[in-house]
C-alpha cells in the first residue's frame, strides 16, 4: 500500500509540470550607414531595435575595421543606452580608394560573450 502511494506520488511529479513562458530578450540590428562628415572623416551609424529590453539598459558596442593602415576608429568602444536605438562611430581615413571591412559587436553584458552578442559585418570603399 505504501509503495503504491509513493509510486503514484513520484509519477504525478513526472507528468505534472508547471511551465513559465519566457520571452527571449533580443537585439535586432538594422542596416548601417556610412556618411562623409568632413575631410578624411566618416561616421558609421549602426541602428537596432529589440524585444523585451529595458529602455534604460546600457549596451556595450565595439567597432573594429581592417585594414588598420587605411582607416582608424576614433571611438571604438561605446556604451549607448538601448532607447537611443543607434550608435555612431567616428572614422578617420588615411588611404583613399581602399576596400574596408568592419565588424560591430553589440551586447548587453560588458564581457561581449560570443553566445549572447550579435555581430554585424559590413564593408565599404574609402572615399
Amino acid at each position: 500500500m505504501n509503495l503504491s502511494i509513493i509510486l503514484v506520488f513520484v509519477l504525478s511529479l513526472l507528468f505534472v509540470t508547471g511551465s513559465q513562458s519566457l520571452t527571449p530578450r533580443q537585439i535586432i540590428p538594422s542596416p548601417f550607414t556610412v556618411e562623409k562628415v568632413g575631410k578624411n572623416k566618416l561616421a558609421a551609424t549602426v541602428k537596432w531595435d529589440g524585444v523585451d529590453n529595458n529602455d534604460t539598459q546600457i549596451l556595450y558596442a565595439s567597432l573594429l575595421c581592417d585594414p588598420i593602415q587605411a582607416i582608424d576608429v576614433d571611438n571604438a568602444f561605446q556604451n549607448p543606452v538601448f532607447s537611443g536605438r543607434k550608435v555612431t562611430f567616428d572614422l578617420t581615413v588615411y588611404i583613399s580608394s581602399v576596400a574596408v571591412t568592419c565588424r560591430c559587436d553589440m551586447d548587453t553584458n560588458p564581457n561581449l560573450d560570443p553566445d549572447e552578442r550579435w555581430t554585424l559585418n559590413f564593408g565599404f570603399e574609402t572615399p
